[in-house]
Formats: structure tokens, sequence, C-alpha cells
């Protein structure tokens, strides 16, 4: 394993996320994080894997949402994406992107600030604009729920 996606494993592990949930392949790692959605009725326990990436002097940080082949036709991708461009604009570690034909949330973090605090800031953002489309995004789009489930 690289240099910097054993500090990205060790960092996890400070995180509290447990062997188990860490994934390593050829590519990087992912690690699977189970947080809390509070919605209408009682909260959601949720899976969310985070997968890091090393390219160069990066660590490229992402995790998939959503696979933008199968949004409905009904839906207005344009009404979407501002959505998601305004929730980039106003809130702090939240960052909305598309990575081949994914939509997803993501974070960089630069070899030489790679440190535990900035790490943990970056993958909570990750968490948050995950929890941020599935509460504040999904609401306005019903038709995307049956894509989700698939």
């Amino acid at each position: 394993m690289d240099k910097l996606l054993g500090k990205v494993k060790e960092y996890l592990v400070k995180m509290g996320v447990s062997e188990d949930q860490i994934e390593e392949s050829k590519s990087g790692v992912t690690a699977n994080f189970k947080i809390q959605v509070e919605g209408e009725e009682e909260g959601l326990a949720v899976e969310i894997p985070v997968s890091f990436f090393e390219l160069e002097d990066w660590i490229n940080c992402f995790s998939i949402l959503l696979d933008l082949s199968k949004i409905p036709k009904n839906v207005c991708k344009e009404d979407l994406f501002i959505s998601l461009l305004r929730a980039n604009m106003s809130i702090p570690e939240v960052n909305f992107g598309i990575l081949g034909n994914y939509l997803g949330v993501y974070a960089w973090i630069h070899s030489s600030a790679l440190t535990y605090e900035n790490f943990l800031s970056e993958v909570n953002g990750i968490l948050n604009g995950a929890i941020v489309f599935a509460t504040k995004i999904l609401p306005g789009f019903p038709e995307l729920h049956e894509t989700l489930s698939e």
C-alpha cells in the first residue's frame, strides 16, 4: 500500500472505523461509515462508503450518492444540479461533484496537509454532504427515491 493510503488507513482506525469496515484494493481504500440520519420519523442508520484514492501528491475522497444514468426522465436535472451547486456554496466542507457517471460528495487533501485534524474535517464534510443530500436535496425530488433503493 502506498504511504499516503497507509496514513489514510491509520487515520480511519483512529476515527474509530473498525478494520473489518476498511477495504483495500489496487486503486485505493474504502471505508464504510455508519451514521444516523434524522427524518420525519425515527432516525435511520445508513452505511456510507467513502473511497480514498492517491493521485500523485493528492488524496481524493469520494462517496457515490447517485448513478446519473438512473435519473428518471421526469426529473429536471437542471433543478437538481442548481440545488447541489447552492449547497456547495452555502455549507462548509460540502462539495458535490460528478465522477464518471456518478454524482457524489468529495474532498481533496494535499499530501503536505494530510494531518489527522484535516483528514477528520474532510471526511466529516463528506458524511455531512451525504446527510444534506438525503435530508435537504432529495425531498425536493421524490422521483429519485426509487432510484436510490435499487
